[in-house]
């Protein structure tokens, strides 16, 4: 697809709805329209896996 997203990983699974969680992926939400809509954290391509988040 040719996106990057900021992942938290290294964290301790955890069971979430049934299932075991490795990590966790970070969004946004908004409202627009009236609606709320959910949006994942992006980050440009320039930006090499493994970037620490400050």
């Amino acid at each position: 697809m040719g996106k990057n997203l900021v992942a938290i990983v290294n964290l301790p699974p955890r069971a979430m709805m049934g299932e075991e969680s490795q990590g966790m992926l970070l969004s946004a939400v908004h409202n627009q329209d009236g609606e709320e809509r959910l949006n994942l954290v992006m980050v440009g391509n320039n930006i090499p896996a493994g970037a620490k988040l400050y």
